[in-house]
């Protein structure tokens, strides 16, 4: 049980770190966070009220995976067809790297895609936005998505599962939002709030989220879901360093 192994599997866990082996924390951040939910009456008002924003919303039209392999611009990558405007190969780095652009119907076909993972991420369905982008033939972004759970014990598994490294993976997300923001393509507004969404970030907040939302709906969660996220992560950065 992990209430009854925390003390004994820190113990482990430090002195296996002082042996320099790598070693993942044992503490439970799911139960630590249901804890400060109970303890703050405000924490657990604003949780309450996000989770009741995301349960009511719902996208305007229902989203139908296609290929968004970028086909076109593989074609004309293999023709040599105007080498200097297009990236170099199918990297998904590679137009930011580079400083260029996909085949207008790839990013036609992108932007249309991120639209409906913005949807997706709005309504807190992230293992929706997961395999909507696997139907889409995205599976990196599916990855990329995927790095929120909280690092906890699994009763039913007897196992531990989730991300012990959220903050790195918060720290990528912001900064693939921080790079969309600065991209020209028009698939680059909803990458930007999505993965800004995901990162908790409070100063990409004015700039990368609110700009897509909608409605006051939309507004308030985007307010919501950043300040209890930075609040939480917060709070369990200053517990790590005690």
């Amino acid at each position: 049980r992990p209430n009854e192994a925390g003390g004994r599997g820190v113990d482990l866990a430090s002195r296996a770190a002082a042996a320099g082996l790598h070693t993942h924390s044992l503490h439970d951040e799911a139960v630590e966070e249901e804890a400060m939910r109970l303890a703050d009456p405000l924490l657990d008002l604003a949780s309450r009220t996000l989770g009741w924003l995301q349960a009511s919303s719902r996208p305007p039209t229902r989203p139908l995976p296609q290929n968004v392999s970028h086909r076109s611009t593989a074609f004309r990558i293999a023709m040599a067809d105007s080498p200097d405007a297009l990236p170099s190969s199918l990297d998904p780095d590679a137009p930011a790297r580079e400083t260029k652009r996909l085949d207008p119907e790839d990013e036609f076909e992108q932007a249309e895609m991120l639209r409906s993972l913005w949807h997706f991420i709005r309504s807190g369905q992230v293992l929706r936005a997961q395999q909507f982008c696997r139907d889409c033939h995205q599976w990196w972004r599916a990855a990329s998505l995927g790095g929120g759970e909280p690092w906890r014990y699994d009763e039913e598994g007897r196992a531990w599962v989730g991300n012990p490294n959220r903050p790195l993976w918060r720290m990528a997300c912001k900064a693939i939002a921080d790079r969309a923001l600065s991209s020209p393509s028009d698939s680059s507004r909803h990458e930007a709030a999505l993965y800004a969404a995901l990162s908790c970030s409070p100063d990409l907040l004015p700039r990368a989220v609110l700009p897509v939302c909608t409605g006051w709906e939309d507004g308030l969660w985007a307010r919501l879901a950043a300040g209890v996220g930075w609040h939480v992560a917060e709070r369990q950065r200053r517990r790590r360093e005690e």
